[in-house]
């Protein structure tokens, strides 16, 4: 911030500039260039096309045009309604004759109607001779129609007769049936009977024997369960004998294993013995074992002596648990003799109770005895009921025949009665209905129309076509007196011809008229294309100077690269536009607009506290770091770009306790920013000025305060 102009711009051409960035700022440039270089072409292509089209279609012939094609309009849009005028007065005329021809085609067609109407009033005469004899041929057809129910009814009786007399023979034939089922029924009922008395004679001739059968059956079962449970428990105190004797044999050999240890350690023992003697000996000494005199060199003799009494320990206890095992196969083999001989005891008493079950079957079957006799009698006394209740209902069903039948024989007899009676009513409509027919052809044969006519002609309704005729003549006459007065006003089909001739006039004259707008609105949308071209052109004109403005600045940069002094002193201008722009937002912010910052090429940077221009070194310790602060982010970012954090290592080490306190307190406003701001350093009072800390020992976090 204090540094000289040539020390600034020395500072930017180092931050800024180096050979690579010169190099990449030349290839910039020239791309630049030619990006200029071709839109300018592009732009001056599409002036070039404008100012042809403008020659091609020029206003002021496109106005002469336009005011041309109006004159022609008007004189159409006159010429249009004139002849409108003249169709109207035609229009009437045509409808003056179409009503013309239409009165006449209407005359003719009425006299069509007219003839069909005078057939129609000779038919109409012949109906209503048809209908003077309806009421006699309505009465004949009454009485065919009873004529034909009375035989319907006739019909009905004798397929009711025959229907019953086929109901009467089924009867009679169920009754056979039921009469002979119920005599099997009663027959197999004694059978049955007899065959349950003989039964019930053996069952209670042979009840002790089943009775004491009973109670040997059960103690069968019960000996036959505790001989189970004996062979169960032999045979589980079997396995655990011999189970209890492969122990023992694991156990012998065991201690047999460890008695030869022992025997071979005892060995050892008594040459450590001897050897821990001779030790303490010397060569004539007497020998306390002995009591002789000791002459040579104890050897020495290796000698486990806890492993030796742990043996002699482990010895003494499978001896002892030796001694348990074979005390419990003792009594195990004991307790194995009583179990056999309790098993031998029940066996035999088991086989005595088999033999006398045997002999007691034996004298069942000699009485007859059979097994399940008791289940036997009650399913014959069941299928006795059952066969007594099959005889009470066949014996129902025999009663509900013979009344079946009765009443059969009754209603045949009553049938037959009403057949008698019909057939003398049928007798005597049959005689009334021939009298009838012949009435009434007689009287057909008076009016001159056959059977076949009258049939079709009663059928049909008077229409009252006399008057309908009298109506038709009356229209005509109308009619007639109509188209006289018409013609007599010299309506012809020339007058539709010219009429026609007309219309196809206003038509042409309307197809001119749409041709005329359309080309009308052709001219328009040329004319303010035109204008539009007229305005985009004067536009690209005044972009074209902007654009070759913009070329020769970049040519002229082109050119400032091969002369660096005059290319570092254009680039420092630039860049300390951009970074004072950038302090000065900064110091905006922080200093709520009291200081600015600028630069004068022949004195450096300029501070202006509230517009009054003060010298850096003029500044106080704290105003001078957060200015010097603001200044150093601006030329970083605009360097890098955009930053939101900003690390300082060890920037302000060199200050004094005071200044630092100033430091400290300028970094806190710069939470305006809304920026991160790291610093690092290894004066701890002083770090104790900010709210977070993070204290790192060898590159870990140790505390986060």
């Amino acid at each position: 911030m204090k540094s000289t102009p040539g020390e600034v711009s020395k500072i930017i051409s180092d931050v800024f500039l180096d050979e690579d960035i010169l190099k990449k700022l030349e290839d910039t440039l020239s791309k630049k260039v030619s990006e200029l270089s071709q839109e300018i072409s592009g732009h001056e292509k599409v002036l070039s096309e404008i100012l042809g089209y403008l020659d091609e279609y020029r206003l002021e012939d496109l106005n002469k045009k336009l005011a041309a094609l109006l004159n022609e309009k008007e004189r159409l849009l006159d010429e249009e309604r004139k002849l409108r005028e003249e169709e109207k007065r035609l229009s009437y005329l045509v409808e003056r004759y179409r009503e013309l021809e239409e009165k006449r085609r209407r005359l003719e067609k009425l006299l069509q109607e007219k003839e069909k109407l005078e057939e129609e009033v000779k038919q109409e005469r012949k109906i209503k001779k048809a209908r003077e004899l309806k009421p006699i041929f309505e009465e004949l057809r009454i009485r065919e129609r009873e004529q034909a129910r009375l035989s319907d009814e006739m019909s009905r009786y004798r397929a009711r007769f025959n229907k019953l007399q086929v109901e009467k023979e089924k009867a009679i034939e169920r009754l056979s049936l039921y009469e002979k089922s119920f005599s099997q029924k009663r027959e197999q009922a004694e059978d049955l009977r007899d065959e349950i008395e003989e039964y019930e004679r053996i069952l209670e001739g042979s009840q002790p024997l089943v009775e004491r059968r009973i109670r040997v059956f059960e103690a069968i079962e019960r000996i036959e369960q505790e001989v189970k449970e004996l062979r169960e428990e032999l045979e589980k105190r079997r396995k655990e004998f011999f189970h209890l004797e492969s122990i023992i044999e694991e156990k012998k050999a065991t201690l047999q294993e460890t008695e030869e240890r022992l025997l071979e350690l005892k060995k050892n023992q008594l040459m450590w013995l001897a050897y821990q003697i001779a030790s303490h000996l010397k060569d004539g000494d007497t020998c306390p074992v002995c009591g002789g005199k000791f002459h040579g060199e104890a050897k020495a003799v290796d000698f486990d002596r806890e492993y030796f009494e742990k043996l002699e320990k482990e010895k003494a206890i499978l001896e002892s648990k030796l001694g348990v095992l074979e005390e419990r196969r003792r009594n195990l083999s004991a307790s194995i003799e009583e179990v056999e001989k309790a098993l031998a005891h029940k066996e035999q008493i088991l086989n005595e109770l088999v033999e006398e079950k045997g002999t007691i079957e034996k004298e069942l079957d000699r009485i007859g005895y059979k097994e399940g006799m008791e289940r036997i009698i009650r399913e014959r006394r069941r299928i006795v009921e059952e066969l007594e209740k099959e005889c009470r209902a066949l014996s129902e069903k025999v009663a509900s025949e013979k009344a079946r039948i009765e009443q059969l024989d009754e209603q045949i007899r009553n049938i037959l009665s009403e057949m008698e009676t019909k057939k003398e009513s049928l007798d005597a409509s049959r005689r009334e209905l021939e009298r009838l027919k012949e009435d009434f052809m007689k009287r057909l044969k008076d009016t001159g129309l056959n059977s076949e006519e009258f049939e079709i002609l009663v059928r049909e309704e008077p229409r009252n076509v006399e008057s309908a005729l009298k109506a038709v003549e009356t229209e005509i006459c109308l009619l007639e007196r109509d188209v006289k007065s018409l013609e007599e006003k010299g309506l012809n089909p020339e007058i539709v011809k010219e009429y026609e001739r007309v219309l196809g006039q206003q038509d042409e004259v309307k197809r001119k008229l749409s041709e005329l707008n359309r080309e009308e609105g052709r001219v328009r949308h040329i004319i303010e294309e035109v204008k539009t071209k007229e305005k985009k052109g004067k536009e690209l004109e005044v972009k074209l100077l902007e654009l070759k403005k913009r070329l020769e600045e970049f040519g002229l940069l082109k050119r400032l690269l091969f002369r660096k002094d005059e290319f570092y002193s254009y680039f420092t201008e630039k860049v300390l536009e951009a970074v004072l722009k950038r302090t000065n937002s900064y110091l905006e912010v922080l200093t709520d607009g009291r200081f600015k910052m600028d630069f004068v090429s022949s004195k450096g940077f300029v501070i202006y506290d509230r517009g009054i221009e003060r010298l850096a070194s003029g500044l106080s310790g704290g105003e001078s770091s957060l200015i010097a602060i603001s200044l150093a982010m601006s030329l970083a970012e605009v360097a890098s770009g955009r930053l939101d954090a900003f690390f300082i290592d060890e920037g302000f080490s060199s200050l004094d306790v005071e200044n630092k306190a100033k430091v400290a307190s300028v970094l806190k406003e710069l939470k305006k920013l809304n920026k991160v701001i790291v610093l690092i350093t290894h004066d701890r009072e002083f770090s104790n000025a900010f709210e977070r800390r993070l204290r790192i020992e060898e590159g870990v976090v140790v505390s986060n305060e």
